[in-house]
């Protein structure tokens, strides 16, 4: 059973990977500042305020520290207020995603014949544009359906275009098939 769960999770991991598609035009940019506080600071016992510790805080953006130290024969805590040191930039890294394509292939019941249709997302905008050719050839729409023997194959090449310009491909090769009907019982559905 954990294999199974191990397994389903790993699929959806992997799948929302895919959709929000290739990063492009990743750039650094700088939110704001964050305080560093470090350098000397008493750390005063918060049992006997006559305790203390005097000793060096290396950087941290927080300035009010925790501390032990022994005094009396038993450990003690104690907070220390550090000096603030610095102020460093924040910074977050902010990405364009392609669009990602996708073809989909329903086969027809009772036949050899085969639906085959385009998808496109973009994770960060709109879908402008879907084109999808068969063997080379542009067909009119996203949707078209294919007809010939068992065996045949066709390729199927599917081009998304999203509102920044970036595209995406996706080309699948459909090979038809026989499906026979689906059966309710001893009858046809």
């Amino acid at each position: 059973m954990k294999i199974i769960v191990a397994a389903i999770s790993l699929m959806l991991s992997f799948s929302a990977l895919a959709e929000f598609g290739e990063k492009v035009n990743c750039k650094t940019v700088t939110t704001g500042e964050q305080a560093i506080y470090e350098g000397w600071a008493n750390c005063r016992s918060t049992v006997n305020f006559h305790d203390y510790v005097w000793r060096y805080y290396p950087a941290s953006p927080s300035h009010l520290r925790t501390d032990w130290f022994h005094s009396d024969g038993r450990f003690v805590s104690c907070h220390a207020y550090v000096p603030l040191s610095h102020y460093e930039p924040l910074a977050k890294k902010e990405c364009d995603y392609k669009p990602v394509a996708s073809v989909w292939v329903y086969p027809d019941e009772g036949t050899t014949s085969s639906q085959v249709g385009a998808n496109a997302k973009d994770f960060d905008g709109t879908i402008t544009k879907i084109e999808m050719f068969v063997d080379g050839v542009k067909v009119s729409g996203n949707m078209k359906w294919l007809h010939g023997n068992a065996g045949d194959t066709f390729n199927v090449r599917v081009i998304a275009t999203d509102n920044d310009g970036y595209t995406h491909t996706k080309t699948r090769t459909v090979t038809l098939k026989y499906r026979p009907p689906a059966r309710c019982g001893e009858y046809l559905c």
